[in-house]
């Protein structure tokens, strides 16, 4: 049979997209190791999206080999989806997912058409392949791959075409699933695009194909004993926001004042700050938010808990020379973001957590990018990369030369004095 060969096909898509996902798996687990910890601290990992589209069978009963016919009956049918999704780092997701579609086929060789309501639930993992290599924020648009299993619930009538008779039923108050309905067991597999709207909001593109272990939904017996539909679909996903802060236990947090702010932007010695050979672990950096006295450290064990409230990057962060209103024309500074459209400041402010008046903005090669910072030596932007670098929206920060206002290709191999 013609559809034989088309079937086989979409078998060896599902066998393809699940051994696929096994080593993506084993990947994303070695990576969720490192990244879990930090993805989390930052952002809610909850994921809702909410989805219309067609759903088109492609089995037995089928005029056209892929796209739904118009003529005769019409195979056009609709649905919709809701789906909540939790990612467990930029890499790997699960998800549960709701579908509510119609499917129907016709084939004129064979005087059958047929119509199908089907309900289906199904739970599956989600890879984010991009974000193995890299989790550069600015990104308009993340693709992802998806496979899962479930069950799916259905009513099938079967007809004559020509005189309408009802040929055969399946569901319909005689099934075990839902009010009645056929119950089945379902693989599904596909792919989808999210295009980034805001912060919190994407336009969400996305197609499977589903595997059913039997040939009821369309009623037809053939060589290859399965039925298989596909779902396409566009709607809008919601990204929950910004996490608050933890807690912090031991320690109590005294606010920082204005005298802080100004002993922190007095000129700082070089030979204080530690060598780029020295290392510097991130667990011993100081709190981005806090400034702790040695007397409270030392009695951390008798005072409460209490919470930290997150503020945006200051200068407390960045070591000696880092005001950008006075920002000097030849030095080390961090490059945080290239974009090929200019970034509202105050935008790129709340995504980095960076404030908006220690950001410059500049092009080079055509592109805009944004630095924050400006050191006479290497030692000290190294600090400060380090500590940037602490958030996932930055993680990919580093380090650029500056001269005379105009970025360089390179670093110098010694420090440049102004």
């Amino acid at each position: 049979m013609k559809s034989l060969g088309k079937l086989n096909i979409f078998s060896f898509f599902f066998v393809i997209c699940f051994l696929g996902m096994f080593p993506c798996t084993l990947t994303a687990q070695k990576y969720s190791k490192a990244q879990s910890p930090a993805y989390h601290s930052y952002y809610n990992p909850w994921i809702a999206r909410v989805s219309g589209g067609a759903g088109i069978f492609l089995g037995d009963i089928k005029q056209n080999p892929l796209l739904p016919s118009g003529t005769r009956k019409s195979e056009w049918r609709f649905g919709g989806s809701l789906s909540v999704e939790y990612r467990f780092n930029p890499v790997l997701s699960l998800r549960g997912q709701s579908l509510y579609t119609g499917l129907a086929g016709t084939k004129t060789s064979a005087n059958r058409y047929f119509n199908s309501d089907l309900v289906e639930g199904t739970i599956g993992i989600g890879f984010y392949p991009v974000n193995i290599f890299s989790t550069s924020n600015g990104r308009v648009a993340e693709f992802y791959l998806i496979a899962g299993f479930g069950v799916a619930n259905f009513n099938s009538k079967l007809y004559e075409l020509s005189t309408e008779n009802l040929v055969s039923s399946s569901g319909s108050g005689s099934g075990i699933g839902i009010g009645g309905m056929t119950l089945e067991p379902i693989l599904t597999a596909g792919f989808g695009v999210d295009f980034t709207l805001t912060e919190n909001w994407m336009i969400s593109f996305e197609t499977t194909n589903k595997l059913l272990t039997n040939d009821l939904l369309d009623l037809t017996d053939s060589n290859f004993p399965y039925d298989v539909y596909n779902f396409t679909s566009l709607g809008l996903a919601y990204r929950f926001g910004m996490k608050s802060a933890g807690k912090v236990t031991g320690i109590k947090v005294k606010e920082t004042t204005a005298e802080d702010i100004y002993i922190s932007t007095l000129p700082v010695n070089p030979e204080t700050q530690p060598s780029i050979k020295e290392e510097v672990k991130t667990e011993e950096l100081p709190l981005l938010n806090a400034v702790i006295t040695i007397k409270e450290i030392e009695s951390a064990q008798t005072v409460e808990e209490s919470t930290i409230i997150p503020t945006p990057l200051v200068e407390t962060l960045l070591p000696a020379n880092n005001d950008i209103k006075g920002l000097k024309s030849t030095g080390y500074r961090v490059q945080i973001l290239a974009s090929s459209k200019k970034i509202n400041l105050e935008t790129l402010s709340k995504k980095t957590g960076i404030a908006a008046d220690l950001i410059s903005e500049s092009i080079y090669n055509g592109l805009f990018i944004y630095t924050t910072g400006s050191y006479e030596n290497y030692e000290q932007v190294v600090v400060a990369r380090k500590t940037i670098r602490n958030k996932p929206a930055t993680a990919d920060a580093f380090v650029v030369y500056f001269e005379e206002g105009q970025r360089q290709k390179t670093l110098p191999i010694k420090p440049k004095q102004n």
